[in-house]
């Protein structure tokens, strides 16, 4: 079971209280080090290390630039900013409910949502920072990729890298690269889609449901989908 982070929250404030009483107290010329700070002046850069991927975990992300190629890991598809989806790797859990960035050696746990605006607690507890990793790691594993749901082809332009939720018409079948493309339609544009669930053929001319990851390589658009499902009639544009 994922530790209590918000017990840990708690008890990271409480810290950084007696830091602050011990500070305003000792009457040594020497500082003691510091190693846990409430304040709400932060930094996710200060977080981050060379050569390793910032973690974040958030029940919401908002207003906030997070260093390109971050682990992000939030409760559900509606949480996230399309900048950040944009250069993020970012994944779902119904479990979280706190609010952390984690680096090699210091983390940040928030308040309030990851916002420019939240207060943080920074700790550079060796304890405290490895527990926070490793509650992250058993998270992220049992996590599903975050699916955007886009409402239609001609909205998936600029989405390449990303799990899309998508839905329109099957067209006709081409072949690419040795594997057999079928063409999903909206009336007004097409995105190619593959998939190891069968053959793609099976689809054609019928209203499909489509959840993969867009991918574009070689002046090619296409879906690598994951999962391919019949729907009802849809509103296709003339």
């Amino acid at each position: 079971m994922p530790i209590d982070l918000l017990s840990l929250f708690i008890g990271f404030v409480t810290g950084a209280v007696v830091v602050a009483i011990a500070w305003n107290l000792s009457s040594r010329t020497s500082a003691p080090t510091e190693t846990t700070r409430l304040s709400g002046v932060w930094s996710l850069d200060d977080v981050a290390s060379a050569g390793t991927r910032l973690a974040v975990i958030a029940t919401r992300v908002d207003g906030l630039h997070l260093p390109a190629n971050s682990k992000v890991l939030v409760p559900r598809a509606d949480t996230v900013p399309a900048e950040v989806l944009a250069t993020c790797e970012v994944r779902m859990h119904p479990e979280v409910r706190v609010n952390a960035a984690i680096g090699k050696d210091r983390a940040l746990v928030f308040s309030g949502t990851v916002h420019p605006k939240s207060t943080a607690v920074t700790t550079l507890e060796a304890n405290a920072v490895q527990r926070l990793q490793g509650d992250f790691q058993r998270l992220w594993a049992e996590s599903q990729p975050y699916v955007e749901s886009v409402p239609s082809v001609s909205a998936l332009s600029g989405k390449a890298g990303r799990m899309v939720d998508v839905s329109g018409r099957a067209a006709d079948v081409l072949e690419f690269r040795g594997r057999r493309m079928l063409r999903l339609s909206d009336g007004k544009a097409a995105v190619g889609v593959v998939t190891s669930q069968g053959d793609v053929a099976q689809w054609s001319g019928a209203n499909i449901r489509v959840t993969g990851r867009m991918v574009r390589e070689g002046g090619y658009a296409y879906i690598d989908a994951t999962s391919v499902t019949p729907v009802g009639e849809l509103a296709v544009p003339a």
